[in-house]
């Protein structure tokens, strides 16, 4: 364990979470996990890293937790796991060309090796292994491809296991129909930190791995999705506590705007609600209803809207006011709740739903009681080309010549809900060395070989491995979100205090939009 004076030493992880080194991460997050008091969000370890997460406001109770825990060594036999996997004889003879060896002597090298499970990450499930041998160190693909479920790959200095369809950079070996990660079933992961994995050949090619399928939705349907639009999916706060399995917390790219208007049309503040990128889907809706959005300039935006029995709802004509949009329902829309939340977890492919022409929405409830305000919400749309992003130091801010605050960008029209590109001069390193992957959290701005400099959002990877300038604060990650392609961005450093601030009164807007939204006529 990494001390100083007999203590641990924590460093700032943005404003919503602390990170140390130490010899046995997967052990140190173990014991943390069992203990940790309510406020603790999730501990997460990688292979030197172990970073804990908690609200900004949570901090000092957090400190006061972790100065007065007692590690305990403890000598844990390692679960050992033997992955069948059938090595595709196209990638064999790829790979054994660029390491100039036979297939035979790369199969034999990867299937004779033990291999160590160092941390959880990328995608739900997705192990990084440590003990690939010498002889198979190949850097990362240049261009990342798509690889199916089941697909065993190694890069660099590490091997792993693509739980689900997904593009990676890794170098594919072979195929298991082994499942990594169902969100349905416990344990929901099959290896975590600690584990001893080796693999074994099979002689025919396997099915992919098969998971536990969602309910389907039963009632009537509120409305059909006749155009779904480019990433529209239902979406509510997300999940806590899952993080150190490779989930991401995800939830709403902008939950202020969830939460203003789930309180314009009377619902608790988590009703799930659909997100969209830039385009509305367009909805039929097969039963009188009650609706608020923003996003669209329409000159209903922002108010609660009365539809009638096959009103159709197309917005695909008004110009977007902000990157991601928002719909909501009275009531909230029904969705499968899967490990505490009914956000969909579009890496993971799990959760609410990602629309498609022809899917059926379901409604939550039907509140009773008053009837729906009458006023008009504004905030907490952007209504200018520019935006000042307030920003904390990260740990590799020395590693640049350019300093952050220094510089101007843009936000270009690359984004989705894990990351958003910047567009501007590249950033200058003038120091370049290798880091190993390390926990991370949404508004890290990763720097990549290029000097682009990328802003995770909420449904970001959990760990990575690439430089990290600053970090946006919480209170301002929202409206980063929310923000236009082409948007003037600067960069504000600020104090782990003035964050925190920054958070407080962001949660006390909403409350007063609650109260003003209460008492309307």
């Amino acid at each position: 364990m990494v001390t100083e004076h007999g203590k641990v030493r924590w460093r700032p992880l943005g404003d919503s979470a602390l990170i140390t080194i130490c010899d046995d991460p997967a052990e140190f997050a173990r014991q943390l996990r069992v203990q940790k008091p309510e406020v603790c969000c999730d501990v997460v370890s990688s292979y030197h890293h172990l970073a804990v997460y908690f609200q900004p406001t949570d901090c000092a109770e957090i400190k006061h937790w972790l100065a007065h825990f007692s590690f305990k060594n403890h000598e844990h036999p390692p679960r050992v796991h033997r992955i069948p996997v059938w090595y595709h004889p196209k990638w064999l003879a790829d790979l054994a060309a660029q390491l100039k060896r036979s297939p035979a002597e790369v199969l034999a090298l990867h299937s004779s090796t033990t291999f160590k499970v160092a941390a959880l990450g990328f995608s739900p499930g997705f192990p990084y292994l440590t003990g690939l041998p010498d002889e198979l160190h190949l850097p990362r693909k240049a261009t990342p491809a798509r690889l199916p479920a089941g697909t065993v790959a190694i890069a660099a200095q590490q091997a792993g296991i693509y739980p689900n369809d997904s593009f990676g950079g890794w170098h594919p070996l072979g195929l298991t129909d082994v499942p990594l990660f169902d969100p349905r079933q416990e344990p929901h992961t099959l290896l975590e930190p600690g584990d001893q994995v080796s693999f074994e050949a099979l002689d025919e090619k396997p099915s992919p791995p098969t998971y536990s399928k969602s309910p389907s939705q039963s009632g009537a349907a509120v409305a059909t999705v006749e155009a779904a639009g480019p990433a529209t999916s239902i979406q509510s706060p997300g999940r806590a506590g899952y993080r150190h399995l490779g989930v991401t917390p995800g939830g709403s790219s902008d939950p202020e705007m969830v939460a203003a208007l789930n309180l314009l049309l009377g619902n608790p503040r988590h009703a799930a609600s659909l997100e969209f990128a830039l385009e509305a889907p367009v909805l039929r809706f097969l039963q009188p209803c009650q609706i608020a959005f923003l996003g669209p300039h329409h000159p209903r935006s922002g108010r609660v809207i009365k539809l009638k029995k096959n009103e159709l709802l197309d917005l695909r004509s008004c110009p977007m006011q902000s990157s991601f949009g928002t719909l909501a329902i009275t009531g909230g829309f029904a969705a499968d709740e899967i490990l505490g939340s009914a956000a969909t977890d579009i890496r993971g492919q799990f959760g609410g739903q990602f629309l498609q022409a022809g899917d059926s929405l379901f409604q939550e409830g039907h509140l009773s009681g008053t009837p729906p305000s009458k006023s008009v919400l504004c905030w907490p749309l952007l209504f200018s080309n520019s935006l000042t992003v307030r920003v904390i130091e990260g740990e590799q801010a020395d590693w640049f010549s350019d300093h952050l605050e220094e510089m101007t960008f843009h936000k270009s029209a690359r984004f989705d809900r894990t990351a958003a590109r910047l567009t501007g001069d590249p950033l200058a390193q003038k120091i370049t060395q290798d880091l190993t992957s390390r926990p991370l959290l949404a508004g890290a701005i990763q720097v990549p070989p290029d000097g682009t400099p990328t802003v995770l959002l909420p449904e970001g990877q959990t760990i990575g491995g690439y430089p990290v300038i600053a970090h946006v604060i919480a209170a301002d990650l929202p409206a980063f979100a929310r923000a236009r392609p082409g948007t003037t961005l600067r960069f504000q450093k600020v104090t782990l205090a003035e964050a925190r601030r920054a958070y407080e009164i962001a949660q006390r807007e909403l409350a007063i939009l609650h109260t003003g939204l209460t008492f309307a006529p």
